[in-house]
């Protein structure tokens, strides 16, 4: 595998980028890889504490398989400009079709495929079919995002009354000041689901407001049932963020030109987990790299589209 940095253009936005290509002669299929939520570098790391290594280890991988891909740090994080805090969903539709036109005028390719992870699921469904050869829907939900905070609140909730040590301690005794965590979400959702005007840059927890706010008007069933293109769809079995169940459903939404693998054993950031591992089993499952079957699946079924 060879890379090579670029700086593509998405309106007064710059975004820095990796193009990852397999070895041999040009007109491979190319991937674009589209984050989770979070304040992400292009291989979905917050360096230097959180490191997913995820994207990187399937440009990798995928390269081994001779399909090509381009990666890039998400709006106004690490070296691409703009605002990451006053972003919303349609800021990151539009960053995704600027990299996908950059990646047609390279004349480099023979299909564009798109592929999103977790957040990144219900961006590239947006992007017109004329644009893209299929999508890649890796740890997609279809539960509305009210829910889908909720059950989040929940889970780091039951992850801390759990969580030992010293920092265990600490963490339940600023919850007892300042709030459960699941009062704080309610708290969130009810500013979302108001009618006031956010704060310019508004953000939580990393996360921008416009766009948690843009999630929770999205009619899930509506967008999923406008994709016409080829689809694989990929849920992790002990996603705890991600409900496992539905990419059944999404497939169901899209209808026959989607196909569903749940991947079994795996968690949200794509690890080996127990069914009970939670938030708190992160830390442990982000010292193993990704599993490697994931980039097996996607190679195999682009291999089948091109």
């Amino acid at each position: 595998m060879r890379e090579e940095e670029h700086v593509i253009a998405a309106g007064d936005v710059a975004l820095a980028a990796t193009l990852a290509l397999p070895e041999g002669e040009d007109q491979w299929p190319v991937v674009l890889m589209v984050h989770g939520s979070g304040p992400l570098d292009r291989n979905e790391n917050v360096p230097p504490k959180h490191n997913l290594d995820i994207f990187n280890t399937l440009a990798r991988q995928l390269a081994d398989a001779g399909i090509a891909s381009l990666r890039y740090d998400k709006r106004g994080c690490f070296g691409s400009t703009g605002s990451y805090r006053g972003h919303g969903l349609s800021d990151l539709v539009a960053d995704a079709r600027a990299c996908l036109a950059w990646l047609v005028k390279q004349g480099r390719f023979a299909d564009a495929f798109v592929l999103g992870h977790s957040e990144g699921t219900v961006v590239v469904p947006q992007i017109p079919a004329a644009e893209v050869s299929g999508l890649i829907l890796l740890c997609p939900f279809a539960t509305p995002m009210e829910t889908v905070l909720r059950n989040q609140g929940r889970a780091m909730a039951e992850s801390i009354a759990t969580m030992p040590g010293l920092r265990g301690k600490l963490t339940r005794l600023m919850l007892r000041i300042f709030g459960t965590v699941e009062a704080r979400q309610d708290r969130l959702i009810a500013e979302l689901k108001s009618q006031r005007p956010l704060r310019a840059n508004a953000s939580i927890g990393g996360l921008s407001k416009r766009n948690l706010r843009d999630h929770l008007a999205i009619d899930h069933a509506k967008l999923f049932g406008a994709v016409t293109r080829p689809t694989l769809v990929l849920s992790a079995e002990h996603d705890i963020q991600c409900p496992p169940e539905d990419g059944e459903r999404i497939a169901g939404m899209i209808g026959a030109t989607a196909n569903h693998i749940q991947l079994r054993g795996l968690s949200h950031i794509l690890r080996t987990a127990g069914p009970d591992d939670g938030f708190a089993g992160y830390a442990e499952q982000m010292k193993l790299p990704i599993d490697a079957g994931i980039a097996v699946h996607v190679a195999e079924w682009i291999h089948q589209q091109s």
